[in-house]
């Protein structure tokens, strides 16, 4: 090859590295350039997602203040709820629920509602109907037992019920209010009718007995005399219920004035003591070394006291006599607790739950209004009264009245 094609042949292989070159700078170019395309994207992809997680975050943040706001008041409220899974496992069981059906948290979370709790569970379809019913249930032997109203609502789901909620309303309190509202009312009632009453048959009944008065001085020894002493003795126990229902219909005027249950106490002793002198019932006193004193109408509550202490002797002289114990004491916050106690016969339930009613009695010759009027008179200082009995196992009465009367 002469020198020519030679120089030809290498002018030619440098033209194709030369295109080579470029080539590959062009694509290296393009190369650049789509990475920096990628890179960009790269950049707002990533921005996008760091958007994205703060919401998610802050959605996150907020989803748990809700649950910590959603807790305190579940933990918070006076209402008890429970959760159940589709399994009835318990999966939430608040204070309140605790409270209610006398089991802690820790003991129920994990367990099945319905072997605990067999008498509340309900099945999934009661669940879905969201149904609500009421029940009286006890936690335990002894416990109070409590009114319950209990709703039961599904947790949503695909088409099944996954779980549900049971709420629990405590109605016990409540439900006394009303039955206390309606005794006041029926109290009122008869406090009017009593008054109405009494005025009616006062009148004539003062002549009456003004008549047979005069009868029995006029009348000598003999059948026509004693018809006419039991007239005025009937006409004295129509007096005396007649006294019962004008004080019964009456709304007690305190006299309020500091009471000083040492000397109270020991007269009321000494007065009944007196009237029992010649029967085979004794009196056991016990007297706290340090006596309390409230506020309140002290002849009231002598007579409040004395009628209770009668009221013990009259029920023991059917069995033969015995022993009524007679109590004062201090109970919290300075307020006083009255004990009357006897081992006489004791009550029925029937009448034990009647005792306190207007005109309710169990003795032939009872006005049935002693007691109800005991305990206008304790209400009226702001006190309580209740009654423990037992048929064979004698009877206790127990006055608390606060220390401001």
């Amino acid at each position: 090859m002469d020198r020519t094609e030679h120089a030809d042949s290498a002018a030619g292989s440098l033209d194709e590295f030369v295109s080579t070159v470029d080539a590959f700078q062009e694509t290296v170019g393009r190369m650049n350039r789509r990475y920096e395309d990628l890179e960009q994207r790269y950049l707002e992809i990533n921005q996008q997602l760091e958007a994205t997680n703060r919401r998610l975050q802050a959605a996150a943040d907020e989803n748990r203040r809700f649950g910590e706001y959603l807790d305190c008041i579940l933990q918070g409220i006076d209402v008890g709820v429970v959760a159940v899974d589709e399994q009835e496992t318990i999966r939430f069981f608040n204070p309140a629920a605790e409270r209610l059906l006398g089991r802690t948290a820790g003991w129920a979370r994990g367990r099945s509602f319905s072997s605990c709790f067999p008498g509340l569970a309900v099945t999934a379809d009661s669940f879905a109907a969201e149904r609500a019913r009421e029940i009286e249930y006890s936690p335990a032997v002894g416990r109070e037992t409590r009114l319950l109203h209990i709703g039961t609502f599904a947790i949503a789901g695909d088409g099944a019920v996954p779980g549900g909620i049971y709420v629990l309303h405590d109605l016990t309190a409540s439900r006394k209010m009303e039955k206390e509202l309606g005794r006041l009312r029926t109290l009122a009632a008869l406090g009017e009718m009593s008054a109405t009453l009494a005025h009616e048959i006062r009148n004539p009944l003062t002549g009456i007995a003004g008549y047979s008065g005069l009868l029995i001085r006029e009348l000598e020894d003999g059948p026509q005399r004693r018809w006419a002493e039991r007239i005025e003795e009937g006409v004295h126990r129509l007096d005396r219920l007649i006294m019962h229902m004008l004080e019964f219909a009456r709304e007690p005027q305190l006299d309020r004035r500091p009471v000083r249950w040492q000397s109270l106490g020991r007269e009321i002793a000494n007065a009944f003591e007196e009237s029992i002198r010649h029967t085979t019932i004794t009196l056991t006193r016990e007297f706290p070394d340090r006596w309390p004193e409230t506020v309140g109408d002290a002849p009231l509550l002598r007579q409040a006291v004395l009628n209770l202490l009668h009221n013990a002797e009259q029920a023991m002289a059917k069995s033969g006599g015995g022993e009524i114990r007679f109590a004062i004491g201090h109970i919290s916050a300075g307020d006083v607790e009255i004990e009357v106690a006897d081992n006489g016969p004791g009550m029925e339930q029937q009448v034990l739950e009647q005792i306190f009613r207007p005109f309710f009695t169990t003795r032939e010759q009872g006005t049935g209004l002693g007691l109800a009027i005991v305990r206008k008179i304790v209400e009226a200082h702001g006190g309580s009264i209740a009654v423990e009995s037992r048929p064979n196992d004698g009877s206790r009465f127990t006055i608390r009245l606060p220390a401001g009367g």
